[in-house]
């Protein structure tokens, strides 16, 4: 291998992109599905080799239904955990984007609470070394919610929610 190039084993997305060569390829993975999400897993390593680290970064941030937080940050995130495991697709490190949401207390919605299961579900899993990451609040361009409650507060409005005082830290992304 050339100095600068990537091998498959070095880099892959799970989640959304794989990089195969030189290119990169769509990969629809079935989390919500162990078996259909062991067999695509399987699939890939029979023709690429295994991953050396993956970062799992997939999430849900808002809905309806509070039970869908559970069923994607939480369950899929232990599908994934078993898939790897199951298919020979051992890394040597893996990492969980988790959330500052999951931190004791403070923010006690379903989503920290999701965030933290699935966190709780890696601790105690022995297939593989992870590193879990509670990245700050994050805003930038793309970013609507944080974009509204600072322009709130520009203009002289401060909408707290709750009785509870918030400490939060925000860091700043172009995209």
């Amino acid at each position: 291998m050339k100095p600068g190039q990537v091998s498959v084993r070095q880099v892959a997305a799970l989640i959304r992109l794989s990089l195969v060569g030189s290119e990169m390829c769509i990969r629809d993975r079935k989390y919500s599905d162990r078996e259909s999400l062991t067999a695509q897993l399987a699939d890939f390593v029979r023709e690429h080799g295994p991953w050396d680290y993956v970062i799992h970064n997939a999430g849900l941030t808002k809905t309806l239904d509070k039970r869908n937080f559970y069923r994607i940050n939480a369950q899929n995130t232990a599908n994934l955990i078993e898939a790897l495991a199951a298919s020979g697709c051992k890394p040597e490190k893996f990492l969980l984007m988790s959330s500052l949401s999951s931190y004791g207390r403070g923010d006690e919605t379903d989503y920290g609470k999701s965030k933290l299961e699935a966190e709780n579900y890696l601790r105690h899993q022995s297939y593989f070394p992870y590193v879990i990451l509670r990245p700050t609040g994050v805003y930038g361009p793309g970013e609507k919610d944080y974009f509204m409650e600072i322009k709130s507060v520009k203009s002289g409005f401060d909408f707290a929610v709750g009785f509870t005082p918030q400490r939060i830290t925000f860091i700043y992304v172009k995209d």
